[in-house]
């Protein structure tokens, strides 16, 4: 536990705009819970969490759930990641999953998207701005 506090430190001090990036964190999504609700002093400078590399998505709810019923911390956004980064066949089941998380944003107040969904919103604005 000791090991892991210290990368999700090293996280928390290597953030950039609000993000903390947690892609590359061997954690469990309990240990970052625990973590972000021992953490009284850096929560107001996170603003955004990635998990988009966590696929346990029954977990990934969990999480989510956990962290939108928290007093102490909520971010305003998550992203998780895209069930398109699967094979065909296990896509739709992966996809049910993805799009019941992503329908606990109007539940629990925070944005939840997904990489397809933010490089398709990037693709968007940077065509917009061309016309």
């Amino acid at each position: 536990m000791k090991k892991s506090n210290a990368k999700l430190e090293e996280a928390l001090y290597s953030m950039e705009e609000g993000i903390l990036n947690l892609r590359k964190q061997k954690a469990s999504l309990e240990e970052i819970f625990t973590f972000l609700q021992d953490l009284s002093t850096a929560t107001d400078k996170i603003i955004s969490l990635d998990i988009s590399n966590y696929r346990d998505w029954p977990e990934v709810k969990d999480f989510i759930l956990k962290l939108g019923n928290n007093l102490s911390f909520k971010p305003q956004s998550i992203k998780i990641a895209s069930s398109s980064q699967y094979s065909t066949e296990h896509e739709i089941k992966i996809s049910e999953f993805v799009n019941e998380i992503l329908s606990l944003r109007l539940k629990i107040g925070i944005d939840i998207n997904n990489s397809t969904y933010i490089d398709d919103a990037n693709y968007r604005k940077k065509f917009f701005r061309r016309i």
